[in-house]
């Protein structure tokens, strides 16, 4: 076999405001799984935190395979499974709330199989919370792919996807949290038994085959959201308005208007 290289996921937020505006920021970014464990994955984060790189390497599953994966042991291993649970939290500013978060997806690599098994490479959202309370826990599919029969195929998966997050906004005069949990997923299995232990293998690895995985996440001013316009308020008629009226009359009626007095004057006495 082999050697597996390394494969860089890179998670990036971009503001949809001007860059010289407080960011959304990554807080910190946790990983579990045999797919991203402290032996072969790091994270690195950018000065300002609003980009992070994750390097992993090991991004391997093959059948027949004698070990324990993700999900349990056995005897006889007719499947290989890794998990690499990314568990992402953002300080979000006051004033702001998160709409969305778009997914941009190049993962790179190779997966062979022989008749009676099955690959699969696996993308999603898994959950995400605010510190409001708002919670999702449906599944949010990022990218997934299946092979299956007689099959040698380079990996190419590349898909762009928005998730609507909708979260609360941030009325606090600190940053508020939002968590949420994505979730990648390998495997490599026998489907039909009866063909005896065929092989498969799916991997992202090598010099060219990498795991490219970046976030922007799309915000929006609290202030910007269904708030209704004020109506105008009608221009309130002054004293200067209404006397013009009673000296146009005045003037008809051939008397004189007295400004001090604010009243008409003619010869036949005050009108």
């Amino acid at each position: 076999m082999r050697k597996m290289k390394t494969a860089l996921l890179i998670l990036g937020t971009l503001s949809t405001l001007s860059a010289k505006a407080l960011e959304v920021q990554f807080d910190s970014i946790k990983l579990q799984g045999r797919g991203c464990s402290d032996q072969n994955s790091a994270v690195v984060f950018s000065p300002d935190r609003t980009s992070a790189s994750l390097l992993f390497d090991q991004m391997i599953v093959e059948v027949p395979f004698s070990g324990s994966d993700d999900f349990g042991s056995g005897i006889e291993k007719l499947i290989d499974r890794k998990v690499c649970n990314i568990s992402v939290s953002l300080d979000v500013p006051e004033g702001e709330r998160i709409t969305g978060i778009e997914f941009q997806t190049d993962f790179r690599g190779m997966t062979f199989g022989e008749y009676g098994t099955e690959t699969e490479f696996d993308s999603r959202i898994i959950s995400w919370k605010d510190s409001s309370g708002g919670t999702r826990n449906d599944s949010d599919v990022i990218v997934n792919r299946v092979y299956s029969g007689d099959f040698d195929e380079e990996l190419d998966l590349s898909r762009n996807a928005f998730i609507n997050i909708n979260s609360s906004c941030n009325t606090s005069s600190r940053a508020s949290k939002v968590d949420f949990l994505i979730r990648n997923f390998i495997r490599a299995e026998v489907i039909n038994r009866r063909l005896g232990t065929p092989t498969a293998m799916l991997a992202i690895d090598s010099s060219d085959m990498r795991g490219n995985f970046k976030i922007k996440l799309h915000k929006e001013k609290c202030s910007d959201r269904g708030r209704p316009t004020r109506p105008t308020r009608p221009t309130r008629p002054g004293r200067g308005d209404r006397d013009d009226d009673k000296i146009e009359m005045c003037r008809r009626l051939g008397g004189i208007w007295h400004d001090k007095q604010r009243t008409c004057i003619s010869i036949f006495g005050r009108r």
